[in-house]
């Protein structure tokens, strides 16, 4: 009894050590694992291939490294047929084939067979055949007629004849035309092995003659590379060490068909399919074993797990063609025009500009419609203002002279009454809920410092389409950043701060100068003459301005993804792809083409840097508008 307890715990034991281990070991046919050779030569050795015995799918995929050559050379499992090349994907694999060599019999006939991969290899069920449409049948010789059957049905055929010259026989130096060599397309393959049959042709006038005939199957890419003659040569007919003769072969995974769900235990990999391979000869067009493939937008290797990934088509432009925005997704991708172009982005000059101006309406342009490349203009026609893309947004202001204006006041005044104000040049009496009149003046000290009036005057002077919405009063810029706290600090400088802030349910950059002189006065007039005017998806938009401080505050729509000089100099890995860095180089090189050529007047910024490029959140590169001093001159003079 104590034996057997002592054998029964000596097999508990082993038992879980085989466990253990077998992590460790390699898997048996279904993938590379530890211990697989994975190239031999300069050739790669990928599942299903393997050397090893359990690095295979199953005897047919077995290779033999022959390291007594250098390089070390691969071969098939039998080690008598040397493989050149493997492609997983195109499931065809490259082969270095030999010649086969015929003398016509008394009949001036002979027949011989071809196999696919030599001996061990043969019948129609086995991994390997002749590859479709990839391989030519090439005879050389005089007054002969090669043909190529499978199951006694013809697959190809050729003949030539050689011109007889004082006596002698020659064969040309062109290509394989008919003259001393022929060739013929193998289209049909999907056979391990094929009959060969010669015959001298009827109009023989070789007959006296004793040719030796040869018959070469090989890779059709290689026949164009060499001429009739090289045929004889005696290198090429015994080719040794350092030459070769290609063919290309087909191999199937399995023998039988795919399930009507096209899946198959051998396609191990996520976003793999099984692939039934149909043979084309004659009205058979029965499966004659599948194979799996990686799914359309995916590559790689679909017999391993996780072996078929995206592919990006927006790094293979000549396959995929895209000539504006592409954008990679799994497994395919989107090519579209830009904003404003419409259009087939995947040909060249496919993608025309969009007239926005033809129907303004329904780009919300209800005022004077400017068509530009890629965008448009709206603004308020002569001798109105207001807000373009709302229908009645602009308005024509009233003359103090005719028509005296006249407001009801709340709590604090709206900006529409101010405006009105500034636009006549005088009010007055402005009347309160209860109708008590309240002097101008009293209006002017609420609302006002004494300098911001020339300023509004001004600006509503120039015609900049200037509107409603793009004046602000104080208290709401007070209130939206906790009367200008500095928690609410965003950045600044030595000439101001800039606030951030949540105004009408969005984020705002408040930008708030710090020194009072005139001439910086004057540049604000400038800036916001300019900016109001400019409508692109790639320069920071100006959302209006206060002119009841002594220094007037502009208002912008706040990008909060940071500069893209913070973006450059980070610590820690790279934050930016270059991807993303040609497409901020293009955008921005968008937003400058805009100034200097689309805008109302040339704009110049003459301040481009990384510190002055914004990312917004979803990585919209935005190019920030900062008119510093001399650039505001060079305005004017333009």
């Amino acid at each position: 009894m104590e034996r057997v307890a002592r054998r029964a715990r000596a097999m508990t034991i082993a038992a879980v050590a085989v466990t253990a281990l077998m992590p460790l070991l390699p898997s048996s046919g279904t993938s590379h694992g530890e211990g697989c050779t994975t190239s031999c030569g300069n050739i790669s050795i990928l599942y299903p291939f393997g050397v090893e015995s359990g690095c295979y799918h199953e005897d047919g995929f077995n290779l033999t490294c022959n390291k007594s050559y250098n390089p070390p050379k691969l071969f098939l499992g039998d080690g008598t047929v040397q493989v050149l090349d493997i492609s997983i994907p195109n499931a065809t694999l490259r082969i270095n084939t030999t010649r086969l060599h015929f003398k016509l019999d008394t009949k001036k006939r002979a027949n011989g067979t071809w196999h696919a991969a030599g001996p061990g290899y043969y019948g129609d069920g086995g991994a390997y055949f002749l590859a479709e449409n990839k391989n030519n049948l090439v005879a050389v010789g005089c007054g002969i007629q090669v043909n190529l059957l499978q199951n006694n049905t013809l697959v190809s055929s050729c003949a030539n004849f050689c011109p007889e010259v004082g006596g002698v026989i020659e064969i040309g130096n062109e290509r394989c035309n008919g003259i001393g060599c022929c060739q013929s397309s193998i289209g049909a393959g999907l056979a391990s092995s094929y009959e060969l049959q010669l015959r001298t042709l009827e109009f023989d006038s070789y007959g006296n003659h004793d040719f030796d005939i040869e018959v070469f199957i090989m890779d059709s890419e290689f026949t164009t590379s060499i001429t009739a003659s090289t045929f004889l040569d005696d290198s090429f007919l015994w080719p040794g060490d350092n030459h070769t003769i290609p063919a290309v072969l087909g191999w199937r995974i399995s023998s039988s068909v795919c399930p009507s769900d096209a899946s198959s235990p051998s396609c191990r990999s996520n976003h793999s399919r099984c692939a039934d391979i149909h043979k084309p000869l004659g009205r058979d067009i029965s499966s004659q074993g599948h194979n799996c493939l990686c799914s359309v937008g995916y590559e790689g290797n679909p017999y391993i797990s996780d072996g078929c990934y995206d592919i990006n088509e927006c790094n293979a432009p000549d396959i995929y063609p895209c000539y504006s925005d592409c954008n990679n997704t799994q497994g395919g991708y989107h090519c579209q025009c830009p904003p404003g172009f419409t259009g087939n982005a995947s040909m060249q000059n496919g993608c025309k500009d969009i007239d926005e101006c033809i129907h303004p309406e329904e780009h919300s342009c209800y005022g004077l419609c400017i068509n530009m490349q890629g965008t448009f203009r709206c603004l308020c026609r002569d001798g109105t203002y207001g807000d373009p893309s709302k229908k009645g947004g602009c308005v024509t202001p009233k003359s103090s002279i005719s028509e005296p204006i006249c407001c009801r006041c709340n709590h604090r005044p709206s900006s529409q009454r101010w405006l009105n104000s500034f636009a006549s040049g005088a009010c007055c009496s402005v009347h309160n809920t209860q109708n008590q009149p309240i002097e101008s003046k009293q209006i002017e000290r609420k609302m006002f410092q004494a300098k911001p009036w020339p300023v509004a005057a001004t600006i509503i002077s120039q015609n900049t389409d200037f509107g409603e919405r793009m004046i602000i009063p104080l208290f709401d810029l007070e209130k939206a950043t906790n009367n200008f706290d500095r928690t609410h600090e965003a950045g600044g400088g030595g000439h101001g701060v800039v606030y951030k802030g949540l105004l009408d349910l969005q984020v705002v950059a408040i930008k708030k100068s710090k020194i009072v002189v005139q001439r910086e006065i004057d540049d604000f007039i400038n800036e916001v003459a300019i900016l109001s005017q400019i409508n692109h998806r790639n320069v920071v938009k100006l959302v209006g301005c206060c002119l009841e401080t002594e220094v007037p505050l502009l208002v912008y729509e706040f990008i909060s993804n940071g500069t893209l000089d913070h973006h450059l100099h980070v610590e820690g890995p790279i934050s930016l792809s270059w991807d993303d860095r040609i497409r901020i180089a293009l955008e921005v090189a968008r937003a400058i083409s805009y100034l200097h050529s689309a805008a109302s007047m040339p704009i110049y910024h003459r301040d481009i840097k990384s510190s002055n490029i914004l990312l917004d959140d979803f990585s919209q590169r935005r190019y920030q508008i900062l008119v510093l001093q001399g650039t505001s001159q060079s305005i004017k003079q333009q």
